[in-house]
């Protein structure tokens, strides 16, 4: 599994308001359309568990405004929708 994979996993997850692995993975399924457009395929979910576990992740975040009446999963404030994106580095030794 691709790092790319991985954070194509982890953006659809958090667009569409998934609330666990299991229900990241079955959403994944049903875009393998679109999974292999962005040059990605299906995960599975103990290998997104792994990475997700291994992967180191820095402390820079962007928060991206949203509107909450297209995304209601996404309350940020009371009269404000966000997301927040964290980037992840590649560390090499």
């Amino acid at each position: 599994m691709t790092r790319w994979s991985q954070f194509v996993a982890m953006t659809m997850a958090q667009l569409s308001g998934r609330v666990s692995l299991r229900d990241v993975v079955t959403n994944l399924a049903a875009q393998t359309a679109k999974l292999y457009h962005l040059g990605t395929a299906i995960v599975s979910r103990s290998s997104l568990a792994r990475v997700n576990e291994q992967q180191p992740y820095s402390l820079d975040a962007s928060t991206v405004d949203l509107c909450l009446s297209v995304f209601p999963w996404a309350k940020f404030r009371t009269t404000k929708g966000a997301v927040r994106l964290h980037e992840t580095r590649l560390i090499f030794s």
